[in-house]
């Protein structure tokens, strides 16, 4: 028997926090990275799928990008293309609020997620120290974290590079 194509007033359902819940313990990645000159740490979603509609309907929902993957070098011979979707900030901040109450598999990762995105919603002047490089003159301000900011911030990335690691003895 044929499949049918959903209604679209149910289409929104498809996407219930159960279902992106379940998708992104299935598809997904908490990822605490250090980016850009200063080392600035933060935090990235990914979500790595065959089925690009399901990831440009997560972009649609929460934000993010969704792009398409190449095949570099040496692949299996059944390797397809496959699509991204990547989300930081604050929409990744909501997706992982909406789909905690649900996550199995990465709950571990999603509660370290939230931690560190609320260490990071503190007040520029409690993580930060102000720096004027320029004299009294200078309109633009200059904030640099702390030494201890940077030392719990790298606490964070060691601690999701942890719970990230793959193999038999992760």
């Amino acid at each position: 028997m044929p499949h049918e194509a959903v209604p679209v007033e149910e289409q929104e359902n498809l996407l219930s926090p159960q279902y992106c819940a379940g998708f992104f313990d299935g598809e997904g990645c908490v990822q605490i990275v250090s980016r850009g000159k200063n080392n600035d740490i933060t935090l990235r979603l990914w979500v790595i799928n065959l089925n690009k509609e399901v990831l440009l309907r997560l972009a649609q929902r929460f934000g993010g990008t969704c792009i398409d993957r190449k095949i570099y070098g040496k692949t299996r011979l059944n390797s397809r293309p496959s699509s991204a979707w990547q989300v930081s900030g604050a929409n990744a901040h909501k997706f992982l609020l909406e789909i905690h109450p649900y996550a199995i598999v990465k709950k571990k990762q999603i509660d370290l997620g939230l931690e560190f995105l609320e260490f990071k919603a503190l007040p520029r002047k409690v993580r930060c120290h102000y720096n004027n490089p320029r004299g009294k003159f200078s309109n633009k301000p200059v904030f640099l974290r702390r030494q201890e900011t940077i030392q719990k911030e790298t606490e964070f990335y060691i601690q999701m590079r942890v719970l990230n690691k793959r193999g038999v003895n992760a």
